[in-house]
């Protein structure tokens, strides 16, 4: 809707797009390369052309046809879901070029960053309050009591996973700490008490301090929805994005100065609400093995791979197939998605799929590293950490969950991931002049 309005504006009085936009033509063009592809696996083609680009695929069809094969096929086995897939992924693209055309200043850039953050802070507190009182102010138990989430005492927000919910703060915790690193005044020389003492009382007036405050509540948040992969993707990401400064600017790296103050705001969450749940299931991933859990799956999710390697089964069609291919570790478990992005995609979208989309995210990724590594601005630098952080945490999560097939982080990636391309050209703050009396 908010893409039509736009275009429909656009259409009756035509402006010059930002610059930002024709410096993603590359990524923007691939985007619709993918989009085409979606539409390619649900448009009916001859059997015989189904036949020689995807054989499973034709197989399924024969045998749920029982020898009276149809004439036209598609290369998904589920067009409906595939049609939902391709809708979805409209949207994606949508908020990211909607991204590049209306966040054309200062201004809105940082308003955006503040209202992303302020979504993931919201959804911690509520996550909190909800574990916090045992469930019982959870949307969950009153709208569906007989079905909630299976980790009662994990902080999941209005998420039904905990690990969907991670994938929310390792997307918006990054915001507020770049936000906090903006608002970081300099090193100064303070020559006595009185002067530290003073400087420490107006900062805690500050808008920064406050800031602190919140980036402790969603790191505590973060660690109480005990999920593994989400801490680890965001402490890998940020230790990543940290490393990249000091390799570029060594110790006068901005994010050098941040490094103790992150260290304090993870020790201080972790001590204040406990990591307990969190430990336990390091501890039992350790004695168990972490075969037992997912592996089985990944070698289902290989075997669904190797039968339709190139154009996949169809975006969205992998919970249907899945139970083709499950073995006798698994049982009678069913599993919808493969916990892992990666696997998932391929076995949808095959390597064609895979390598559009990857060519895209690829390119964004390159050109972010870039920006962060040659952009002083300090609105810039710091928008580009938190969305160099942001998008490397959750593409590492992507190795053993499945954020991106939550329509809600995966639109969030999108929008963040445009914010760093924005970031890239952003204007320097111009001076303000000085007028003498």
């Amino acid at each position: 809707m908010i893409f039509a309005s736009w275009l429909i504006s656009y259409l009756r009085r035509p402006y010059s797009l930002p610059e930002h936009v024709s410096s993603a033509r590359w990524p923007l063009f691939l985007f619709a390369c993918w989009l085409l592809y979606l539409v390619i696996q649900v448009i009916p083609l001859p059997a015989a052309l189904v036949q020689q680009l995807n054989p499973s695929t034709y197989a399924l069809y024969a045998y749920a046809a029982d020898s009276s094969i149809k004439t036209l096929q598609s290369l998904s086995i589920d067009r409906g879901a595939t049609i939902t897939e391709l809708f979805k992924t409209v949207s994606y693209i949508a908020l990211f070029f909607l991204t590049l055309v209306l966040i054309d200043s200062r201004e809105r850039l940082k308003q955006l960053i503040m209202v992303l953050f302020c979504v993931g802070l919201s959804e911690a507190i509520y996550g909190m309050l909800v574990s916090f009182s045992n469930e019982t102010l959870g949307l969950w138990s009153l709208t569906y009591p007989y079905t909630a989430p299976s980790h009662l005492n994990a902080v999941s927000g209005t998420y039904i996973s905990h690990n969907n919910f991670a994938g929310l703060m390792e997307l918006t915790i990054p915001l507020g700490l770049a936000m906090s690193l903006y608002h970081l005044r300099p090193p100064r020389f303070y020559p006595n008490w009185k002067a530290r003492l003073r400087s420490l009382s107006q900062f805690v007036m500050e808008r920064g301090i406050r800031l602190y405050l919140f980036v402790v509540i969603m790191f505590a948040a973060l660690f109480l929805s005990t999920s593994r992969g989400g801490t680890i993707a965001l402490f890998t990401a940020l230790g990543i994005s940290v490393f990249i400064a000091i390799i570029k600017s060594g110790q006068r790296a901005k994010e050098m100065r941040f490094v103790p103050t992150l260290l304090l705001l993870m020790i201080f969450a972790g001590l204040w609400f406990g990591v307990e749940g969190l430990n336990e299931k390091f501890l039992h991933t350790v004695s168990s093995g972490f075969e037992n859990s997912r592996i089985p799956v990944y070698q289902a999710s290989l075997k669904l791979i190797e039968n339709q390697p190139v154009f996949g089964s169809g975006a969205g069609s992998y919970r249907w197939l899945f139970p083709l291919y499950r073995n006798a570790d698994i049982g009678l478990l069913f599993f919808d998605h493969a916990h892992n992005d990666y696997l998932e995609f391929l076995a949808e979208q095959g390597i064609v799929g895979f390598a559009i989309l990857g060519t895209a995210i690829t390119l964004l990724l390159i050109t972010l590293i870039r920006a962060y590594t040659s952009r002083r601005d300090p609105l810039a630098h710091t928008t580009l950490f938190a969305v160099l952080t942001a998008s490397l945490a959750l593409l590492i999560h992507g190795l053993l969950d499945f954020n991106f097939q939550i329509p809600a982080n995966s639109g969030y990636f999108y929008v963040i991931i445009a914010m760093g391309v924005v970031a890239k050209h952003l204007p320097r703050r111009k001076p303000r002049k000085i007028i003498s009396a």
